[in-house]
């Protein structure tokens, strides 16, 4: 705007990859650059730092979203200028100004499903972008909040196609009750804690007991708890650590699980081993080893399921995740689809020589059936009698890198992160 000219700001292009975002939060509302400019030296140089506060959306900077940068379109003194949390202090209230963009952890942030922009670095504490509100003195326009104050926080939007860098909910949750243990037949129930932190207990009977969400993300929700998730404390999923409910925006890997149907048992998402949710001496929910006759292992079930019914085989129609499939089909391009070309290459791989194969486009009356599952994208067809899935070549995140299809060996190489656009993005590195 002509106010923002006045202060000496100047446009700068969009690059590619970036995506702009939209206050939405505050109808009517954006965010302003306020009058006031302070002045900080940094890498031998007085740097402007500059102030947003709520105010007309007509007069709102065009902030963008780039490679976990909050940037603004509007230059400084020639400098690109970036959302800064004020000198690294992740707190409540911390002021984030707008300052030369140095590319410090402490402008680093992430932009989550739900609209909240939260913290990069230190982002198990929970904090996200906020405000005091409209008329607030220009320190306190825009400030770190605890990501479940809803009086407080920002929730944004973006507005240019772009793809999440979190995984969508494809379907509605299902839900769980616990089923049983070494203690008897039982419910889950939360006690204690503060806002954020809360104790999660297993207890005979049903009396008292929390409806439990099991979300296509694999994340684990109280029924009309937004804030907060399973979470195993302190980042481990080793024998021992607790499982509590946590805040849980919805992307860190210690806070997804899979539930196996044939065991009844929740995982942590990462765990391909014998480490489940379980039972301590106290009835606390701790990580335990199954493998274990005395491990208090508990078992799981659909709320929607009778206690005969055993476990439920997959569905090919329903997205899930688990032991569940989403079938997939080529959107982009009309009458064609994926087809395996007729050129095999071998590697050697875990001492034996193992199939490489290629997908291209090809007519859809050859096309082979594509599933999504647990984050790898498994083709129904087998090679050599093995399970066979796409595959980052090498592992080398980088533009026109080939993606074969190979064994489905589960490592990182071979996740995906199937996007609401429909877009097909990879799961590591994917900030990229």
């Amino acid at each position: 705007t002509g106010d923002q000219d006045a202060m000496g700001c100047q446009q700068s292009s969009v690059q590619p990859g970036s995506v702009s975002v939209e206050l939405t939060s505050h109808p009517g509302q954006g965010l302003v650059l306020h009058s006031h400019v302070d002045r900080f030296d940094f890498a031998g140089k007085k740097r402007a730092v500059q102030w947003l506060v709520l105010g007309p959306q007509n007069k709102s900077v065009r902030v963008i979203f780039r490679d976990n940068y909050v940037v603004l379109i509007q230059r400084k003194d020639g400098d690109e200028v970036a959302f800064d949390i004020g000198m690294g202090k992740y707190e409540a209230g911390n002021h984030v100004p707008v300052f030369y963009n140095h590319g410090g952890g402490n402008q680093k942030f992430i932009f989550h499903e739900n609209g909240l922009i939260g913290t990069f670095e230190n982002r198990y504490m929970g904090f996200v972008l906020g405000t005091n509100g409209a008329g607030a003195p220009h320190h306190q326009g825009l400030i770190l909040v605890p990501y479940y104050d809803k009086n407080r926080r920002l929730v944004f939007k973006r507005t240019d196609a772009w793809p999440m860098t979190g995984l969508p909910n494809v379907r509605a949750p299902k839900k769980f009750l616990a089923a049983a243990c070494t203690l008897g037949q039982g419910c889950l129930q939360r006690k204690g804690g503060h806002a954020s932190l809360q104790t999660l207990h297993f207890a005979q009977g049903t009396e008292g007991g929390v409806e439990v969400h099991f979300e296509a993300n694999g994340n684990l929700r109280v029924a009309g708890d937004d804030m907060r998730g399973f979470d195993c404390d302190g980042a481990k999923t080793t024998p021992g650590t607790r499982v509590q409910l946590w805040h849980c925006l919805g992307s860190e890997k210690h806070q997804r699980w899979r539930h196996d149907e044939e065991t009844g048992y929740l995982r942590p998402w990462d765990s391909n081993g014998s480490v489940v949710i379980g039972v301590d001496g106290q009835g606390g929910l701790v990580l335990v080893d199954s493998s274990r006759e005395d491990s208090n292992a508990v078992r799981f079930k659909f709320l929607n399921e009778s206690p005969a019914s055993g476990t439920s085989s997959p569905n090919p129609n329903q997205a899930s995740v688990g032991n569940e499939f989403i079938p997939l089909e080529l959107q982009s391009h009309s009458h064609q689809a994926l087809v395996l070309h007729s050129h095999v290459d071998h590697v050697h791989f875990q001492g034996k020589n193992r199939a490489v194969q290629w997908l291209g486009l090809g007519p859809e009356s050859k096309s082979v059936r594509v599933i999504f599952r647990d984050g790898f994208m498994v083709l129904e067809e087998k090679a050599d009698g093995e399970n066979v899935s796409l595959d980052i070549g090498n592992a080398k995140y980088e533009e026109e890198n080939h993606v074969p299809v190979f064994y489905n060996h589960g490592g990182g190489n071979q996740k995906f992160i199937f996007h609401e656009n429909g877009l097909i993005g990879t799961f590591e590195n994917r900030y990229m």
